[in-house]
């Protein structure tokens, strides 16, 4: 794109030259008019991309007092790659064409015959077909680019938020195993360790207990704010697969080390989300 408009300028002046020396070659130097009206046109075109249609105005005088085409047929060119409007370039054809056509009559040549009249419109119309097809097909491949680039930004965008969506859940996952698992471990090293230092009688191993506990509790708060920290960043936390039920209630607490029993038979006909809510609690 930087080199497109760096080139613009250039291209603009090379047309102005041409465009100059096509009215110096062709135009006709008895009629000082004629030579001026086609410098101004050809100097016009340094700003066709700013003012397309001024510089067509411009340009149709030029073409309907001198032989000189290029002015006239870059103007109809740039309006061609600046318009939509099909109205537009059809009036903007039929202009071109008349001014061309009128420029016969302006040299001193006989009459044209009828026949060397439609030769001569036919010409003219033809040249103005060829500069409105070639702005209508660089008009269509601009537009082709910018489609281009804006699907690519599309798709960039979407592996992204897939990116961004693959990231999140997992981080919910992680948040969810690390508050279901390693809590809850940090847990019972914690409650071991305080049950340690209280049926203790040995003060170094009170103060070790002690130190153990106290890491544990700091452990403990560490992973509560890692787990916070992971959930925001994520979406919703996703389930993990199996979930746990009531039925691995009481293995849960044979393997916790702590003198606890369960008394009583368990319900089986809650639902599972009542059943998993009175497992982390009893696990908590």
């Amino acid at each position: 794109m930087t080199s497109c408009r760096l080139q613009a300028p250039l291209v603009d002046a090379a047309l102005v030259v041409v465009a100059l020396l096509d009215a110096v070659v062709m135009t006709d130097t008895d009629r000082p008019y004629a030579d001026i009206v086609a410098v101004v046109a050809a100097l016009a075109l340094a700003v066709r991309r700013r003012w397309p249609y001024l510089v067509f105005a411009l340009a149709l005088p030029a073409t309907a007092v001198s032989s000189a085409v290029v002015a006239g047929a870059v103007a109809l060119y740039t309006v061609a790659v600046n318009t939509r409007n099909r109205r537009t370039l059809a009036v903007c054809t039929i202009l071109y064409s008349i001014c061309s056509a009128a420029a016969i009559w302006n040299h001193d040549i006989p009459t044209p015959t009828r026949v060397e009249l439609l030769v001569s419109v036919g010409y003219n119309i033809a040249t103005a077909a060829a500069a409105i097809f070639l702005g209508q097909l660089v008009q269509a491949r601009r537009d082709l680019q910018q489609r281009l680039t804006e699907i690519h930004q599309a798709r960039e965008h979407e592996q992204q938020l897939v990116a961004q969506t693959v990231l999140a859940k997992e981080r919910a996952q992680l948040a969810r195993e690390m508050h279901d698992v390693v809590s809850h471990q940090v847990s019972l090293i914690t409650i071991q360790a305080g049950a340690l230092q209280v049926n203790t009688s040995d003060p170094d191993t009170k103060t070790t207990a002690q130190t153990i506990r106290d890491l544990a509790v700091r452990t403990l708060d560490e992973l509560r704010h890692m787990v916070t920290v992971l959930r925001a960043s994520g979406t919703a936390p996703t389930e993990l697969t199996p979930q746990p039920t009531l039925a691995g209630l009481r293995q849960m607490i044979s393997n916790s080390g702590i003198g606890t029993r369960l008394d009583g038979d368990l319900p089986t006909d809650i639902s599972a989300a009542t059943q998993r809510a009175i497992y982390r609690t009893v696990q908590e």
